[in-house]
């Protein structure tokens, strides 16, 4: 049986309804507004620990992923090492090498960006860019360039193609130290692709014979192969050629190009040298097997 405070709450629930279904629709609209805004945060409130919820699931790793992972880091972590080991044992063996054939390490040049300032008048100081051809329309790029006595340049391009030496002479060629199987005035007005390679002839597997090495004295110039091979021509006056004579020079006609120029060794050779002239100055040439 209902008390009086019962019959209190349910009589003030029932007028209320009734001044709620009485009041203008103005009035009701902002009574909601009113009672939304109250309970807003609430349901803020619960989007959020939703979304925190969701978030901390996908946080989650299951064990055995876990597992997975290290075992995967462990693999990779022991192949980094492996390959630092080879690396160790071959920086070893280069030392080694270098040390049986006397080679000195190279330091690494520390290049800084400059600006110019001034020139110099005088024409012999001016630098100019030599233009030593293209292929399939890039510029070849040098990888060793040599000056010899009496104005004679060679430079070995990078990416000439594996049809080519490689190798590029020009200026003086007096006594047919270009290597072009002529004594004719060398390069002179050639510029470019129409500067010919230097044939150096061919490996024993058939290829072309790249250079690989330079080396020369007073117009007499020695080039080391791909395959170990060494070529000398020019100046033979002193037999500095090591073609097994002295005489005229070398390279002055068509046949005394390529392996016609060839060194008889014993053995392929790892490095090259020479200096001198053959007017009483030791003009001379040695190979490292």
């Amino acid at each position: 049986m209902l008390k009086r405070p019962h019959y209190i709450a349910i009589g003030t629930v029932v007028l209320l309804a009734l001044i709620l279904l009485n009041l203008p629709s103005h009035t009701v609209a902002r009574l909601k507004l009113a009672v939304g805004s109250v309970f807003l945060p609430l349901f803020g409130l619960a989007n959020s620990a939703d979304q925190v919820a969701n978030k901390a699931g996908d946080a989650i790793t299951t064990r055995s992923e876990l597992l997975r992972q290290n075992e995967s880091l462990r693999r990779e972590n022991q192949e980094l090492k492996l390959q630092a080991m080879q690396a160790q044992e071959t920086a070893r063996e280069n030392l080694r090498l270098r040390q049986l054939v006397g080679w000195q390490q190279t330091k690494p040049w520390k290049l800084k960006l400059g600006k110019i300032v001034l020139r110099d008048p005088g024409n012999w100081w001016h630098t100019v860019q030599i233009d030593l051809g293209s292929r399939d329309g890039v510029r070849l790029k040098v990888k060793t360039v040599t000056a010899f006595y009496y104005h004679s340049y060679c430079a070995i391009l990078d990416g000439a193609g594996p049809d080519v030496s490689a190798l590029k002479c020009w200026g003086s060629n007096d006594y047919c130290e270009l290597g072009l199987g002529t004594d004719a005035g060398g390069t002179v007005g050639k510029t470019g692709d129409a500067v010919p390679f230097v044939n150096l002839g061919q490996t024993g597997s058939g290829g072309v014979r790249k250079a690989v090495a330079l080396a020369g004295g007073d117009q007499f110039i020695c080039v080391l192969g791909d395959d170990g091979a060494v070529l000398c021509w020019g100046d033979n006056l002193a037999g500095q050629l090591g073609l097994g004579f002295s005489g005229p020079p070398r390279s002055c006609a068509s046949n005394e190009t390529g392996d016609a120029n060839r060194v008889s060794l014993p053995a392929p050779a790892v490095a090259i040298a020479a200096r001198g002239g053959s007017d009483g100055r030791g003009a001379h040439a040695c190979a490292l097997l």
